[in-house]
């Protein structure tokens, strides 16, 4: 891959979201500790499908609701 013809460096991915890298930043470390976090949970639910069954779920729409949270505004 030639570096200079790449988009790696130039943050295109921060321009067309129109976030900070700091903000970005914060957030990718949020989500990569809700994943964390919830692995182990989700490895015993896998062996004691009685235990966390919601676990995952939770995990995605809590990512979903700060990621996206124009998806998830209350119709009046």
């Amino acid at each position: 891959m030639d570096f200079k013809s790449s988009k790696i460096g130039k943050f295109e991915h921060l321009k067309e979201k129109r976030i900070s890298y700091c903000s970005h930043m914060t957030q990718a470390f949020w989500i990569a500790c809700r994943f964390v976090l919830g692995v182990p949970q989700m490895i015993i639910h896998g062996l004691y499908p009685d235990v966390f069954t919601e676990t995952a779920s939770n995990i995605a729409i809590d990512i979903l609701k700060k990621t996206h949270p124009e998806k998830f505004k209350k119709v009046k």
